[in-house]
């Protein structure tokens, strides 16, 4: 490998934002038993534009997964974000910081040709919350980008947290949490991923 290779591969590895734990995890570090062989078709979105929603509960390897598909595309030269779901909100948030910062940081997960979303549901979900990831998925969806999200929640569950209900006080007539539910439906491949 040639030094200007090795000086993508950094670069993109330092822009990717992975956790440290993770940057040399590779596909061979993941053990493939019978009872998780699904892991298998997950490998496959290194190379193809498909999208995943892994899920399954803690200690399943779904973050190593992810991390290992991201450290695989960076090998290939294809960039691509990793964040966990927490700090994308954080980030975003014009309150914690520059609010031109935050729109940078906001249309850049928006473009990448990867996004990572590692621990979806741990954040409480708060109107903002919910219409920034819907904001972020959406234009995923419309412009057909790899999306791979991780979660400990279901679809189901996962609708359940992000959808609000109406109360006698308070009517709702688009309920947001839906409408994530079913763009992350149509981008991504649903993989429950069990215990090893």
């Amino acid at each position: 490998m040639d030094f200007l290779r090795r000086n993508e591969i950094r670069t993109m590895t330092r822009d990717s934002k992975l956790p440290k734990i993770f940057r040399d995890k590779l596909a061979k570090d993941f053990i493939i038993t019978k009872r998780n062989r699904i892991a298998i078709e997950s490998l496959k979105a290194i190379r193809e534009n498909q999208g995943l929603y892994i899920f399954g509960e803690c200690g399943t390897g779904k973050t190593l997964l992810a991390s290992i598909i991201q450290n695989e595309r960076i090998r290939l030269g294809k960039p691509s974000i990793f964040m966990c779901a927490t700090d994308i909100f954080q980030d975003l948030n014009p309150y914690n910081g520059n609010q031109l910062t935050a729109m940078d940081k906001r249309a850049r997960l928006k473009s990448i040709s990867c996004l990572i979303i590692d621990d979806l549901g741990v954040e409480k979900p708060s109107d903002w919350t919910k219409q920034t990831l819907f904001d972020i998925i959406n234009h995923r969806y419309n412009e057909n980008l790899q999306t791979i999200i991780t979660s400990n929640f279901s679809l189901e569950n996962l609708r359940e947290r992000l959808t609000e209900k109406p109360t006698p006080n308070k009517k709702i007539d688009d309920y947001v949490g839906d409408r994530i539910i079913r763009r992350i439906q149509a981008i991504c491949q649903i993989i429950n991923l069990p215990r090893y």
